[in-house]
């Protein structure tokens, strides 16, 4: 059972984190991460960097197939980058912004971009590579019936209630285990423990962490808890001029007065790795490095006196209902809870997910915000995407932060990416652009039939490795 449903299966229009249960399951791109988080071959067997980082010859893999018998070739593999760089329902377009490809063979690209590409390796090659001939067929093919190169492949759906894939017998690699896996969607987070622990399905996402406990004591039951790439923020409003938080010390303020620590103790359970959004899954990650804001009420005061808000302020703070992360609406509440005891008046609003994500577009406040690195390892698409002036998510425009971030994008070197993403964090730390709070330790449960490890980094049931017990 899956916390959240997919809104799109077609992997070049995903607008939201679960619509990862299908692509994961379904497609694939050109490199990959292994279980364990590192990048490995993917339909991709080998590749070469030009030395000024603009150009990447990629040798394909032979003998892959799509689900349609196809097989796969360096058309589709151009076919799939300039679609996904040109599909103007794609949200992550920019990803590949400028991308030209250059067909050698029949199996071999040249992927040229204007300008050096730092994060085309890191991000997979962003493209998972779908058939030419296929979505040609029509501008929504790929939505109603995906076909992929993935281990499983497309079934059917009923809108609000899942999907179902079965076993790619034709895969080009380590065949599934599972006949057929059916992924049902029940968003309330009690109910799937209850559908798990009474046999209706057999694995299940995002366990609230005050049920972990008492999962992990029942027999017929396994957990698996790790870090899985989803990251926890407070978003302001900054296009906002008229705000309070247009002041940076109402912004600073705001997040002296929140005690993290205990929010990760009681609300979490103690599960989460707090941070400044370097985090445990970014290459080049040091604890503590940005910092958090210390929890620091009388400073919040002070700071919230000085920018002339003594008496503090009424705003909007909006959050979700726990399903898609499971503890979303308490983290809310203590949050509001905070900002009143430092003299602010948060009108919560604790909405559906749908409507969660309808408000990223439409934010008149602060937005506790939950996006995840998934298979990256690397923030860059999620800096232009959540915090550049063009960003297709952003609540903030700051010229020197693009600035900054367009260098990052021209970084190839891992270490100096580390670096300079590390700067750019430090720099929204110190303007509290956002209040960043923790990446989720989140908790896996599946009966004792089932042998599964969860991927590393993330959140999702990608279900290609799961075999019976």
């Amino acid at each position: 059972a899956i916390s959240a449903e997919p809104n799109e299966l077609d992997p070049h229009r995903m607008k939201i984190g679960p619509d990862n249960f299908g692509t994961w399951n379904m497609f694939e791109r050109l490199f990959e991460r292994d279980l364990d988080g590192v990048l490995v071959p993917g339909l991709a067997t080998e590749w070469e960097v030009s030395d000024d980082g603009r150009e990447f010859t990629v040798s394909l893999r032979e003998g892959v197939l799509f689900h349609d018998g196809t097989p796969m070739t360096a058309e589709d593999a151009k076919f799939s980058l300039e679609r996904y760089a040109s599909d103007e329902n794609n949200r992550y377009a920019f990803n590949l912004e400028g991308v030209s490809v250059e067909v050698v063979d029949e199996l071999t690209v040249v992927v040229s971009f204007p300008e050096p590409n730092g994060g085309f390796l890191v991000g997979g090659g962003w493209a998972h590579i779908v058939p030419r001939a296929y979505a040609e067929q029509g501008a929504d093919v790929l939505s109603a019936a995906p076909v992929g190169t993935g281990a499983f492949k497309f079934v059917e759906r009923t809108i609000g209630e899942g999907f179902t894939v079965e076993r790619f017998d034709d895969y080009w690699g380590d065949k599934a285990s599972y006949e057929r896996v059916e992924f049902r969607f029940i968003p309330d987070s009690n109910a799937r423990v209850s559908a798990l622990r009474a046999g209706e399905v057999d694995v299940i996402d995002a366990v609230p962490p005050q049920l972990v406990a008492g999962l992990e004591s029942d027999s017929s039951v396994k957990t698996v808890t790790s870090v899985n790439g989803d990251n926890v923020w407070l978003q302001f409003n900054n296009r906002q001029p008229d705000k309070p938080w247009a002041d940076v010390r109402v912004r600073q303020a705001m997040a002296y007065a929140i005690d993290q620590e205990t929010l990760k103790e009681e609300i979490q359970f103690g599960l989460g790795v707090l941070h400044a959004d370097v985090t445990p899954l970014y290459y080049g990650y040091v604890e503590g490095q940005p910092a958090q804001y210390p929890y620091d009420p009388a400073k919040a005061r002070e700071l919230l006196a000085e920018a002339g808000y003594a008496d503090g302020f009424e705003f909007n703070f909006v959050t979700q209902v726990d399903g898609r992360s499971p503890y979303s609406a308490a983290y809310g509440q203590a949050v509001a809870g905070y900002w009143e005891a430092v003299g602010l008046r948060p009108n919560l609003q604790i909405l559906e997910y749908s409507q969660w994500v309808d408000s990223i577009f439409a934010l008149d406040g602060v937005l506790w915000m939950l996006w995840g690195s998934t298979g990256t390892f690397d923030p860059q698409y999620r800096l232009i995407a959540g915090h550049t002036c063009d960003g297709p998510l952003t609540n903030q425009c700051d010229p020197d932060f693009d600035a900054m971030v367009e260098e990052l994008t021209q970084i190839t070197d891992l270490d100096e990416r580390a670096a300079k993403y590390t700067e750019i964090f430090q720099y929204i730390d110190d303007q509290a652009y956002s209040i960043y709070g923790f990446t989720i330790e989140g908790t896996f449960a599946m009966n004792t039939n089932v042998n599964w490890q969860p991927w590393t980094g993330v959140p999702y049931t990608k279900m290609t490795n799961a075999q019976p017990a």
